[in-house]
């Protein structure tokens, strides 16, 4: 297999491999967070309160930087020539 082809696949793999973790984690536009805040109500008096939970939400600078280095990979592939034989 060419080496041209090789990098163009794995450019479109970082790419998918982006977008899919992307929009599993909760297609934030926003930062990245390690931790998510849900409203819980108290069974005795009826108030709400925030309880905070460890995971991980992808924001954009993720996923551009995954963008800009899938592109970068395919530029590679672009400019490199196979050996001649």
């Amino acid at each position: 297999m060419k080496i041209t082809k090789i990098l163009k696949v794995v450019s479109l793999l970082i790419l998918l491999i982006t977008l899919i973790s992307w929009i599993f984690t909760g297609a934030s536009t926003g930062w990245t967070k390690t931790s998510v805040s849900t409203l819980e109500i108290d069974e005795i008096t009826g108030l709400e309160y925030p309880v905070h939970k460890e995971a991980l939400v992808i924001g954009l600078e993720l996923l551009a930087l995954g963008i800009v280095l899938s592109a970068s990979v395919f530029t590679i592939s672009i400019f490199t020539k196979p050996k001649q034989q």
